[in-house]
């Protein structure tokens, strides 16, 4: 296993609106202090290759931004905090009309690379393998 000196890590989860606006301001800040720790450790088991454990990572940890759909909704205006396209998402890009599939970031992939691989799910799934 490698050992790395400086590295950025960026995790992404999914998260509900109604639960993190229901908390009064102190639980807030509590359950994002808290999470923020359970998601670094989840995270960190994703890096194969990498020998790092949560203790030495966390005395060299220079910043964290870290926020929730509640942050979304007040910066941004969006609804429910979503951070693109629908707040409901089906992965198969199905909608009520027959021929009509959505593809990238409204199938919850992020920026401008989440909406090509997207896009190619979609194709993927609707063009390729349906024929």
């Amino acid at each position: 296993m490698s050992e790395i000196s400086d590295f950025k890590l960026r995790i992404t989860h999914p998260a509900n609106f109604s639960k993190w606006d229901s908390l009064s301001k102190d639980e807030y800040q509590e359950q994002k202090s808290a999470f923020e720790s359970i998601l670094l450790e989840n995270g960190l088991k994703y890096l194969n290759n990498v020998k790092v454990n949560k203790e030495s990572l966390s005395e060299r940890i220079l910043m964290t931004d870290t926020f929730t759909p509640k942050t979304i909704k007040r910066f941004t205006s969006h609804e429910n905090g979503t951070l693109y396209g629908s707040p409901s998402k089906k992965r198969d890009g199905s909608t009520r009309f027959k021929n009509l599939f959505l593809a990238g970031t409204d199938q919850g992939y992020i920026g401008i690379v989440g909406a090509m691989l997207g896009g190619i799910a979609i194709a993927n799934n609707r063009i390729l393998r349906s024929g």
